[in-house]
């Protein structure tokens, strides 16, 4: 695995956002082959481990605004490298709140996925469903199952934030229908400093299994030294194929190979 670190003017402008660091996989996650799929060819995809900005209820216009710019901005430098970006389950919306984005900001989203021929996927709080937007698709697909270049991939989210309103037993039975109907990988979605639970892996077994976690920043209100990242990806063995051994912002690039 290399590691490339980026200046903040090389990844993003937005003044907010930390260093952030780059990791490819010398390994691939290896899928059964479908003759919907991209033949021989390596699907790209990074993992943003970014750190969440909560929205205030008195600045919902202002600060919904800065969360976008910000999905944006990491879109525009990592989208050209990718062929689809997964965030966290709050990007847009912070820890604080839970909704789900306007049709502004979705056609802003695929705008930009659009212009990097990419997909993008986020989470939009406790109590929603994983969005995904591709650059190819006119609809918005929902979770936990979602259709991409013809593999069926689960998104689900294994986080408690503050205003969770639902435990992680019912992701878990979000993420055993998605197996049931037949999700070929897993991309887990955290944001907080809650452990992660053992039965995942098991319920993994045998599929790739990615997980995009929310990073640490100290300087924004609430945020703890005890996040601890993790984001990371591994194979259909259990593998680790790459991982982001850090509470900072980065991004994970990991490649899926398709079979001919």
């Amino acid at each position: 695995m290399t590691l490339m670190t980026l200046t903040r003017r090389d990844f993003v402008s937005t003044a907010s956002l930390a260093v952030f660091a780059t990791a490819t996989a010398a390994n691939a996650l290896n899928l059964v082959e479908s003759e919907t799929a991209r033949s021989s060819t390596a699907w790209r995809i990074g993992l943003v481990q970014s750190a969440p900005w909560d929205i205030e209820l008195s600045r919902m216009q202002e600060d919904t605004t800065r969360n976008l710019a910000r999905m944006l901005e990491v879109i525009d430098r990592q989208g050209p490298e990718c062929d689809w970006l997964a965030f966290n389950d709050c990007p847009l919306t912070g820890r604080s709140i839970s909704m789900e984005p306007s049709a502004t900001q979705v056609e802003a989203l695929r705008a930009a996925a659009r212009r990097h021929d990419c997909a993008v996927s986020f989470g939009c709080g406790a109590g929603h469903r994983a969005l995904l937007v591709s650059a190819n698709e006119t609809e918005v697909q929902y979770g936990p199952l979602v259709s991409l270049n013809g593999r069926r991939i689960a998104i689900v989210s294994a986080a408690q934030s503050p205003i969770a309103t639902t435990t992680l037993d019912s992701a878990r039975v979000e993420m055993e229908r998605a197996l049931q109907q037949g999700a070929e990988a897993l991309l887990i979605m955290r944001s907080g400093p809650n452990a992660e639970p053992t039965w995942i892996i098991d319920i993994a077994a045998g599929l790739p299994l990615l997980h995009v976690s929310a990073a640490c920043d100290t300087h924004i209100p609430g945020h703890t030294s005890d996040w601890l990242g993790g984001t990371r990806a591994r194979d259909t063995h259990g593998l680790t194929l790459g991982h982001i051994a850090h509470a900072e912002e980065g991004v994970l690039q990991v490649q899926l190979y398709f079979g001919a």
